[in-house]
């Protein structure tokens, strides 16, 4: 690729050291956006690279979200332009790495944000919404119909069927509420504390519970035995601490 220039990126230079380096610019390819950062965001598989050396190939630079704007766009793209909004995953190689001053990525990892949504609230959104995505509709996880548009124009197989999501309080939780409602999914069950109750209604949770609440079993049961098919087939668990185990039954 052509490099015109360098700018400083963010990088875990050895085992428990990270520092600032310097890195070339790259110019976008075919498919290709470069993407000028606004707001970089770390998840937790930046700190293991950096504190246990897991699956790292030092220098890596961190940040598997970014935001920004865009700085140039490649050849086959027509729904971008220079100065436009977007997020993108960048979960890639250290060079496509969010953790930079620019960050190259292809078009399918980035997205337009709404004037409505801003830079700093657009980092938080890749990495949550696709394990969210990826979690309901992967054949490996709970593997329900992949939706072919949003909002879906018919009902999907299973939209009666209960849906249970276990600590919907929880980032992915709501997006995970929000997909399903938009694919078409009407009957969402889901554990959260009672003040998130009222809100997670609003992205189209069905019924909510307290997961503290000692009954929540049988609360859980009588939804579920009076809907369609009687049983609890796909449950998403948001918090996978030791003293939650759910997965698909």
């Amino acid at each position: 690729m052509p490099v015109s220039k360098i700018h400083t990126a963010i990088a875990s230079l050895s085992l428990k050291h990270f520092e600032s380096v310097q890195v070339p610019t790259p110019a976008p390819g075919e498919g290709e956006v470069l993407i000028k950062v606004a707001y970089a965001a770390m998840i937790a598989f930046d700190t293991y690279i950096n504190d246990l050396g897991y699956s790292a190939t030092f220098p890596m630079i961190f940040g598997f979200n970014a935001s920004g704007t865009v700085a140039e766009v490649g050849t086959g793209i027509d729904d971008l332009q220079i100065g436009d909004r977007v997020t993108a995953f960048t979960f890639r190689n250290s060079e496509a790495k969010g953790m930079q001053e620019y960050t190259l990525q292809t078009r399918s990892v980035t997205a337009k944000i709404p004037d409505s949504v801003s830079l700093e609230a657009a980092v938080a959104i890749p990495d949550n919404f696709i394990t969210a995505f990826n979690s309901l509709f992967n054949p490996e996880y709970l593997g329900l119909p992949y939706p072919t548009s949003f909002p879906s124009p018919e009902s999907p197989p299973f939209a009666n069927v209960p849906i249970l999501i276990y600590g919907a309080g929880s980032t992915t939780g709501h997006y995970a509420i929000q997909i399903l409602h938009s694919a078409g999914y009407t009957n969402v069950l889901v554990t959260a504390s009672p003040k998130h109750h009222e809100y997670l209604r609003s992205l189209g949770a069905t019924h909510t519970f307290d997961y503290n609440s000692p009954s929540l079993i049988e609360d859980i049961n009588s939804v579920v035995t009076a809907s369609e098919g009687g049983k609890l087939k796909f449950v998403l668990d948001c918090i996978t601490a030791q003293t939650t185990h759910w997965g698909r039954r």
